[in-house]
């Protein structure tokens, strides 16, 4: 599966950057480089599965950008890159649903990884979608209301939703847990 994607950067030196390296990627198919002002609606226009959204020079109107095109366009993914990796910005971006938050110093290590999660996300709704072809029509109604009795029977098992976190939380947190117990075997020392 190749992923149409679209590169919205305002630099052109790093739309240049991006889009080469979008093209050296075989699971993506880079379909243009838009500035942001016509983000809104070329990105509405071509319905890319990948969005790459540059976030320099002006990072705080990027992610209202962000917030705008994800609640449009619910069957895209988004990349976001910034030079620098800023916790604030890794924080709002993530939860705006951005699969990967990318600065380039990291670029070729990350955007595979990043790629094949939307990728996996990608099949997820294919399968699902040909499961819902292949369901059957018709309901047996009387099935249905003995799972609805049940189900009422038992609301305290009802399904928990557990929260998402973004990729780069449990390696930091094992990381600093690892760091806790190397300072409290040396304090023992």
């Amino acid at each position: 599966m190749t992923l149409p994607t679209v590169v919205v950067c305002d630099s052109a030196e790093k739309s240049n950057e991006i889009a080469s390296l979008v093209k050296s990627q075989p699971d993506l198919a880079l379909i243009e480089t838009v500035s942001r002002q016509a983000a809104r609606e070329q990105i509405s226009n071509v319905q890319p599965k990948l969005v790459w959204l540059e976030l320099a020079p002006e990072p705080n109107e990027a992610i209202n950008l962000l917030s705008e095109l994800s609640s449009h366009n619910p069957g895209t993914h988004f990349l976001v890159s910034y030079d620098t990796v800023n916790a604030d910005l890794v924080k709002a971006t993530m939860h705006l649903g951005v699969i990967d938050y990318l600065d380039p110093q990291s670029w070729q290590k990350q955007l595979p990884e990043a790629i094949s999660r939307v990728l996996v996300k990608e099949k997820t709704v294919h399968e699902q979608l040909a499961a819902s072809h292949n369901a059957p029509s018709q309901i047996d109604l009387s099935y249905q209301s003995d799972k609805e009795e049940q189900a009422g029977e038992n609301k305290e098992f009802a399904q928990v939703e557990l929260p998402s976190w973004p990729i780069w939380v449990i390696p930091s947190l094992g990381a600093i847990l690892l760091l806790v117990l190397i300072l409290a075997l040396f304090a023992r020392w």
